[in-house]
Parts: structure tokens; sequence; C-alpha cells
């Protein structure tokens, strides 16, 4: 009797599991939706400005031109892997632009579910199930859920850029160490393999390999300083034997391991726009299920507002968000008080829960890894706006959190778990949502591709002359003879930081389009102090055109008496 009452009460979690298995399948095929749309809108975001920075390079690697910008130009400042696999995308698309995007979205696709079933797995054996297979049984698929329904995160896996490529590995190194991989000779060299790969899909996962490097010496000082060093190298000469063609390349090419776009964006000291936007980027990583694009306080910052250091502008999704982590913060403390984790801490320690123990540390090593990248991009990155993809790899802690709470409370009061409920809902219906949208051509970022700039060159500038922009990623791509000014893409433009108006002069480019603060910074054309825009003229070059806040100038230097 007491083994059917047993079986009646595990029925309704058994018929959850596999309910959540079909809506996470469900999800995964959803997810594909982009790379179906309509070919007029098929360039439009998800994919980003930044992101057709490396669109080109690919288009360029897989058409015989290189590492390319413009064909001719070397360029680095991208992240390589990613990069590279996007240029398989245009040798499949041959000569269809529009077959090669759908491509870059599906390879995007396959990282974006690679990773959500890797976060499934390491969930599964990170943490005791105190409701045996039930329990554990919920978790894969919760993750699963949970990780493809971050808006977040679906914005910044399609957007052209590395970082779908960069959580799937961040995720398989972590399940690499959760299964006993540092403890093998052999696991040792898949361990050394998988973080070179990680490094080369974005390199400052280095401070994730340092973290790894010190932890391995530290775990293998016991048996001599020798075997710890000999365990720790290999890992180290294998992550460095993969990803060493690229620092050779950096260097060889361009004097430096540092990409020019790190270079380009540096800038030493925290100012307060820089500690709003960390903190900003870190409460949307820490909650990566609300985010609402250009209706989310990272476009409503102002610096008027008496929140200046630290919080900016207040938005209702920033509050909604900074209330939601403070409630589960309490919860966590309230729990922790009660001994809520006791029994779970205690079969931690069990022969059984060896995979738990190790994941716990593999998640140990992300988060001592996460501190030192904040403060880094913090401190020494001008580029603010940037900071919540920066810092997304801080987001596999709150994605491997969720499932298990959300697994564990199922089994708790019907209050409890209507509350688990709803927020399962609430990321699935995302999952489904934001792909159905962008299949319609409708993102929560609608100008993050420049298509008015490329619309304003193309109205007023011979197809034959040669365009400078400091935001040249939309225009490059759709564009032969264009010049980037900022540096991100360009080492020379580097080198007349502060004077590009110098650089144009000695190519001989006379015309120019941007923004307001970029035409200030590059062509030395004045702001106007009432209304901040550019004036008709100055510093030789003149205003033929503008559309939508982009300002097209035309060299004109005064006739010389």
């Amino acid at each position: 009797m007491l083994l059917e009452s047993s079986q009646r009460a595990a029925a309704p979690s058994v018929r959850l599991a596999v309910y959540l298995r079909l809506a996470a399948i469900l999800a995964a095929i959803v997810m594909a939706l982009p790379a179906l749309r309509d070919a007029a809108v098929v360039h439009g975001p998800p994919l980003t400005e930044d992101g057709y920075y490396a669109l080109t390079v690919a288009r360029n690697l897989a058409h015989g031109h290189g590492m390319t910008i413009d064909g001719t130009t070397l360029s680095n400042g991208f992240q390589p892997l990613f990069t590279v696999i996007e240029s398989l995308a245009f040798t499949l698309g041959g000569a269809s632009e529009t077959l090669a995007i759908r491509w870059v979205f599906l390879f995007a696709w396959l990282f974006h579910v690679a990773g959500a079933l890797m976060c499934a797995a390491f969930v599964r054996d990170l943490w005791p199930a105190r409701h045996g297979t039930e329990e554990r049984d919920l978790r894969g698929p919760l993750a699963a859920i949970f990780y493809l329904g971050s808006p977040l995160l679906f914005g910044h896996a399609y957007n052209g850029l590395a970082t779908g490529c960069v959580l799937f590995f961040y995720l398989t190194t972590l399940r690499h160490l959760q299964t006993g991989g540092a403890e093998t000779a052999r696991g040792r060299l898949l361990l050394g393999m998988l973080i070179g790969l990680l490094v080369l899909a974005r390199i400052d996962a280095a401070f994730f390999a340092v973290s790894v490097g010190l932890w391995l010496l530290w775990t293998n000082r016991q048996a001599g300083i020798a075997s710890a060093i000999a365990r720790a190298g290999i890992v180290a000469v294998v992550a460095l034997a993969v990803s060493g063609p690229w620092w050779a390349y950096n260097l060889l090419d361009f004097g430096s391991v540092l990409p020019t776009s790190g270079g380009a964006l540096q800038a030493t000291g925290l100012t307060p726009p820089r500690a709003h936007y960390a903190l900003w980027a870190l409460r949307a990583v820490f909650m990566p299920w609300l985010f609402f694009g250009q209706m989310d306080d990272y476009f409503g910052y102002a610096t008027s507002l008496p929140y200046y250091w630290g919080f900016g502008y207040i938005s209702a999704a920033s509050t909604l968000r900074l209330v939601l982590i403070a409630l589960l913060g309490f919860a966590l403390w309230r729990a922790i008080r009660r001994r809520a984790f006791d029994d779970d801490l205690a079969r931690l320690r069990t022969s059984d829960m060896r995979d738990a123990r190790r994941g716990l540390v593999a998640l140990g090593l992300l988060a001592a890894a996460m501190l030192p990248l904040v403060v880094y991009y913090a401190f020494f990155f001008g580029s603010y706006w940037f900071y919540y993809r920066y810092f997304m790899p801080v987001a596999i802690l709150p994605f491997v959190a969720a499932p298990l709470v959300a697994a564990r409370l199922q089994f708790a009061t019907l209050r409890a778990c209507r509350f688990a409920a709803a927020a399962i809902v609430a990321a699935g219906a995302q999952a489904i949502l934001w792909p159905v949208l962008a299949y319609q051509g409708w993102t929560f970022n609608p100008g993050a591709v420049y298509f008015d700039q490329v619309k304003l060159v193309a109205a007023n500038v011979p197809p034959s002359e040669t365009v400078a922009a400091g935001q040249s990623g939309t225009l490059g791509y759709f564009r032969d003879h264009v010049v980037n000014t900022d540096g991100k893409v360009n080492l020379d433009a580097l080198h007349y930081k502060g004077r590009i108006w110098e650089y144009l002069r000695l190519r001989k480019i006379n015309w120019y389009v941007d923004w307001p603060f970029y035409v200030s910074r590059h062509i030395g054309v004045p702001l106007d102090a009432a209304t901040g825009l550019p004036v008709e003229a100055g510093n030789g070059w003149k205003l033929k055109a503008q559309r939508n806040g982009f300002y097209l100038y035309h060299y004109e230097p005064p006739a010389q008496s």
C-alpha cells in the first residue's frame, strides 16, 4: 500500500517532466524561426551594427580575401571562432547574401540550443535531489526552458556576434569539470582543448582560464610541486596550442595580443556613467528574463538626474529587477537561517555526490573569474553601453540556479508551487514570443542595424567614392569603399586617435557620415552649444545631408588666396 501511494504521488511529477520536455523541444524548434523569415527583413535585428563587422570579415574570408574588413585591410577587431564559423555560412550561401544570413542564424541556433542542452546536463547533477529521481528529472527540461526563455540571451545569441557560442563553451567546460575531466590525463587534454576554444570564442575568457589553472595547481599540490605544475601545464600548453594561431596573428600583424576593437575602446578610470552601466548590466544578467530593449533603462540614462553614481535613471524595468533580486536574496537568507539546506549539505559529502561537488567547484571557478572580468571592463573599457554583453557569462549563475529552485518548489507548498509555475510559464512564453516576433521582423531593438546611414550614403555619394565613418559595420557590409575611423577594425585609425581628420586627409577621403558625437570627434566639426548638433560647416567640412540622426559631410576646404 505504501509503495502504491508513493507511485501515485510521483505520477504528477512524471507527467510534468514529460510536458516540460515537450515544451523545451517546442521552444528549441521555434528558436530557428529567424533563419526562415522573409528576405525583406532577414538582414535586420536581432543582427546589430557590431555584428555586421564580424559578418563582413566572415564574408571576405569565405570569398578568399582573408581576414579583412574591406577586402584588403587586415583586421583583428572580432572574436575569431564564431567569425570563422560564419565564414562557412557565406561559403554555403554562395552568391546569395540572403541564404548566407539564413545559415548564420542556423549556426547561432545550433549554439543556442546546444548551450541549453549543456546547461540542462550540468544542472541535473549539480545539487542533491531531496525528492529523488522525480525532482532530478524536472531539472533538465526546466534548465533548457529558462535558458531559451531569456530575451536578453536571445538578443545576444542571434546578433551576428559570438555570445551564444561563448556561453556554450563555458557550459561545456563546466560540464567537463563536473564529470571529472580534470582528474585524468586524457581529461586534462580535453580540458585544455575546451579552454583554448573558449578563449578563441572570446578572449576575455582568459580570466576563467587563469582561474582553472590556479585551481589545478592548488588541488594537485599534495602530489608534489612538479606533478602539480605538470598537470596544470598540460592544460595550459594544449589551450595555447589551440588558441596560439590567433595570438601569433595578432602579434605579427598588429604588434599586440589585444585586438584593435579592445584598443579602440580602452580608457582607464571608473567614471559615473561606467558605474551606472556596470550596475545596470549586472542587474540585467542576474535577472536575464526581464529585458525590454529600447524600453529598458539602458536607453533611458540621464546624467542630470540625482541618481548619477551607480543608478542613473531608474525605470520600471530596473526597479522590477531590483525588487525581484532583493526578494530572492531575502528568501535565500531566510532559508539559510532556517537551516533548510542542512540535509542537502550533508548529502553533498556522500560518495554518490561527486559530480555535484565537482560541479559546485566549477561554478565557483566561474564566479571567481567573473569578478576580475567585471572590474576589468568597468575600470578599463570606455564602451559602457556594451557592458551587458561583456557580462553575459555571469548569467550562467541564474541560469543554473533558477531550474534548481523551480524543481524543488514543485514538491513544496501549493503557494510555492504556483510561484514556480508562474516563472516557468513566463520563461516558456518568452521562448516562443521573441523568435515569433523576430520572424515577423519586429524586435525590442529595432535601431540596432543602421539602415538609415546606408540609405543616406546611397542617395548622396557616388558608389566609386570612399566614405569614412566611426560606426561602419552596417555601412561597410552593404557598401564598398568604406573606411572605419574609430579603430575597432582598422589599426591605422588607432594611430591617429584624436586627430582622425589628419588620417582622412592622408587617405584623401572626402566623405564622412555618422552621429553628431563622431562628427565632432573625428572630423572636428563643432557642435552647437544650444542643440548639441553639428554646425553646417567647420574644419574644412560641409554638411550635405542628414537622415534620422546621421550627418553626411563633404570635405570642401576654403579656397586659398
